[in-house]
């Protein structure tokens, strides 16, 4: 549930109360900025992924400290992310920090120096960015995939691939089949000397779904 405020003149998601054990959550367009008790609170407890829309820009500090989050995706527009924003976050591995992006006092410049504070004791933390995909599965029999860095793509027999969304980033909600469902992320090989011009690469392993 989203508990909202409006603070100088923007819809704040001011807390998120996970009363459904939900284990994803997409912040809906409506929102335009966070607080920073928006995840930390113990209410957000069992959340596992994020994805924060392009409008918003802004991780305030402390916004999810201390949450069960594992992957989080950003907008590409962030500026800022907030001092200990992700402080004790034990279970966060995958996040990708857009270039020239603000972290607490420092700027995100390729490397986690100086950005201690923002992710402090975050132990699965990768040191690099890689493409990304990972899923729940909700109470409610649904899927829930985030990825990063390529277009998903799925498949029923792991041969043939089809594209799902021509985004490099985003979510997407597996129907609910009896027979599996394969999903990857691919991007398209640019070097024809070991592969044929236009072929699609994955870039991430495949998961299953079912």
């Amino acid at each position: 549930m989203f508990s909202k405020i409006i603070r100088a003149g923007k819809t704040e998601l001011f807390r998120f109360l996970n009363t459904k054990n939900e284990k994803s959550v997409i912040v809906p367009p409506e929102i335009e900025q966070l607080s920073n008790m928006t995840f930390s609170n113990k209410d957000a407890k069992g959340v596992e992924l994020v994805y924060l829309h392009d409008g918003i820009t802004e991780i305030p500090d402390h916004c999810f400290e201390g949450s069960t989050v594992r992957a989080v995706r950003l907008s590409p527009k962030t500026t800022r992310i907030g001092d200990a924003a992700f402080k004790n976050c034990a279970n966060l591995s995958y996040i990708r920090v857009p270039e020239g992006c603000g972290l607490g006092t420092k700027t995100w410049n390729g490397s986690w120096a100086g950005s201690a504070t923002v992710f402090e004791n975050c132990p699965k933390m990768r040191q690099k960015w890689t493409p990304w995909i990972q899923y729940v599965k909700e109470a409610d029999g649904r899927f829930v995939i985030l990825w990063e860095g390529g277009l998903l793509q799925h498949s029923t027999d792991r041969t043939t691939w089809t594209h799902v969304l021509d985004d490099e980033s985003g979510y997407c909600v597996a129907p609910i089949k009896k027979d599996p469902v394969y999903y990857r992320v691919a991007v398209k090989n640019e070097t024809p000397t070991y592969r044929l011009p236009g072929e699609w690469r994955p870039v991430t392993g495949i998961v299953k779904v079912q």
